[in-house]
């Protein structure tokens, strides 16, 4: 959530750097203060990109272990089941349900909050 901040930050500060720095750097001449800022911006830019890594490689790594544990205690609930419960209901729906909803459920809780946050 943090890189999503700093991510969200460096997108907001750049039209107004850049506005900024249109608007008092170049009309005064200070070419060199200008390049200076803009030079911080392409850092800025660069480190985004870093950042954009870390939110997709630990995000995705993160979803994966919640599904995995997700996976394991819906596993262990579906065995403390009785042998009626599955004669009443289908297998293959009972799995198929599980799996779509678990599949759902990681692709909420990693990708969600960073997009809605971004």
């Amino acid at each position: 959530m943090f890189s999503a901040l700093v991510i969200c930050l460096i997108d907001l500060s750049f039209p107004y750097i850049s506005k900024l720095s249109m608007e008092r750097y170049l009309p005064q001449s200070l070419y060199k203060t200008f390049f200076i800022v803009m030079a911080i911006c392409v850092g800025a830019y660069l480190i985004k990109g870093l950042l954009y890594y870390i939110v997709t490689y630990w995000g995705h790594t993160f979803g994966v272990r919640v599904e995995a544990d997700m996976r394991r205690d819906i596993f262990v609930q579906m065995q403390k089941l009785s042998c009626s419960f599955y004669d009443e209901n289908r297998t293959g729906a009972l799995i198929s349900r599980v799996t779509n909803d678990l599949v759902e459920i990681s692709e909420l809780s990693h990708p969600g909050p960073e997009d809605l946050f971004i």
